[in-house]
């Protein structure tokens, strides 16, 4: 039977309900579109903040959670990286790259001469996996002592934060190699592992000093059983630089590890109106000074006074005579070489410098030809090349680091720190004598580490002292 029931009542929605579950399904859908849309933001912005503090997370200065945020945005990054050094079995004191084939320890040339100097040839043991420094014979390649510093004495001598330098992982048994051995008459040695506490050990490698901090690259004898060497200071004194800065500095040390001078070098640079080396970078550069040698003036002549100063400093390709008792940039050169480390002083009118003659390229550091020893005359402002020919027939082309040494019968050594090789040119340009870092039971070539010419009466006084020392078991 029909009825007059309205369809609203009998379960159908009339014209109004429908419009209103129109509009509150219109309100809801505005509402959760709201919300998508203030999620995306604030995605975008934990993004964004995310990817600044991984990025200052990585400088020097960064705190505990910024560092961890780092650590967590690199993983994918570390972990490939790991697994493809593992794969190569890979190590941090590997030689750049795999050259020398065939060619391991010394080889000397038949008829060199035999002239009683030795090496403090500092290298990084491939098969024992540590560094060490041993004295060896230039005539026979004997090794006449060993220093194994005292790691774990150094390591817990060390009060420098981990802010600053993270020295039991960076520098762990493993990885530590000595730098730029300075040894001294009674077989003591004062050294640093780049970036590292500078350290004075006995011949028995017993700690006598140390002095924290970031000590780098080249320690030099001031001739009075002090040293000069190169450190950065943290936290930086250059005005507007972030803490990543690398403020080097000049430091004389005394022969009991005390502090006796030290300088910015950058502060300096600026104070004698070269400012434009720290500042003139349209991006902002915390490393725009890198010093890498420091060689003291030890007597005068007409160009220089006793306690001046020659400086390297890499990154502008300059050099500089630095004079610390009036604080004065007393002359300066940019080129001809590049990328240049270790200046010497040759005359009593010349210096010279190992120009690495190398580039920054998008693929890392590029050597342009080889290496080759740059000689400046202040007599008359010129430069020239010595043993050209030398360096190309034996490729010496290490892309950082690296050092040359003139021998007291004209000879020059020359280490190739990058390839893990060291060798003795004669005066005529032929090759005197050869070493190469390889390790017997790894197979590999391992680093060197700014080896030291010891000659004359210093390597008869070493011998001496060394003959005459007798370590506890």
């Amino acid at each position: 039977m029909k009825t007059n029931t309205p369809t609203a009542l009998r379960g159908k929605p009339g014209l109004d309900a429908r419009l209103e579950a129109a509009l509150t399904r219109m309100r809801t859908a505005r509402f959760q579109l709201w919300q998508a849309l203030l999620a995306a933001l604030l995605g975008v912005a934990l993004l964004i903040g995310f990817a600044a503090v991984a990025l200052y997370g990585e400088e020097k200065g960064a705190g505990p959670i910024a560092k961890a945020v780092h650590a967590v945005a690199a993983a994918p990054v570390t972990a490939h990286k790991v697994t493809a050094e593992a794969i190569a079995h890979y190590h941090p004191r590997l030689a750049k790259t795999q050259r020398f084939e065939g060619e391991a320890g010394f080889s000397i040339a038949p008829g060199a001469p035999r002239t009683g100097d030795l090496i403090a040839l500092s290298r990084f043991d491939g098969d024992a996996k540590r560094g060490e420094v041993d004295i060896v014979s230039m005539d026979d390649g004997a090794v006449l002592w060993a220093y194994r510093p005292d790691l774990e004495g150094i390591y817990a001598r060390a009060k420098i934060p981990e802010r600053v330098s993270h020295l039991r992982r960076d520098h762990s048994p493993s990885r530590y190699l000595p730098y730029a051995p300075s040894v001294e008459a009674d077989g003591s040695m004062v050294f640093h592992s780049m970036d590292s506490p500078l350290v004075k050990e006995d011949a028995c490698s017993r700690i006598l000093w140390m002095i924290d901090g970031e000590f780098h690259h080249g320690v030099e004898s001031d001739g009075a059983g002090g040293n000069w060497a190169i450190r950065t200071l943290s936290p930086p004194t250059v005005e507007r630089v972030g803490p990543d800065y690398q403020d080097d500095a000049v430091a004389h040390v005394s022969s009991d590890g005390k502090i006796l001078f030290e300088r910015s070098i950058s502060q300096a640079l600026i104070g004698a109106g070269y400012d434009y080396i720290v500042y003139s970078h349209d991006v902002y550069d915390p490393d725009p000074i890198h010093l890498n040698d420091v060689q003291p003036v030890l007597s005068d002549t007409a160009y220089w006074k006793a306690g001046d100063l020659f400086l390297s400093i890499r990154n502008p390709s300059m050099l500089a005579l630095y004079r610390p008792s009036t604080d004065e940039i007393v002359w300066a050169k940019t080129g001809p070489w590049l990328m240049q480390h270790d200046v010497d002083i040759i005359s009593d009118h010349e210096i010279a410098v190992l120009n690495n003659n190398a580039a920054a390229v998008p693929s890392g550091e590029w050597v342009r030809g080889v290496n080759s020893i740059v000689v400046y005359d202040f007599a008359d402002g010129k430069t020239r090349t010595i043993l050209e020919d030398s360096f190309k027939k034996a490729e010496v082309r290490s892309k950082t680091n690296g050092l040359f040494a003139m021998l007291p019968d004209g000879a020059m050594m020359v280490e190739e720190q990058n390839y893990g090789r060291l060798l003795a040119f004669n005066p005529d340009g032929s090759v005197r004598w050869t070493f190469v870092n390889r390790a017997p039971k790894d197979g590999r070539v391992y680093q060197v580490g700014w080896s030291r010419a010891l000659t004359g009466a210093r390597a008869a006084e070493i011998r001496n002292a060394l003959a005459h020392t007798s370590c506890p078991a």
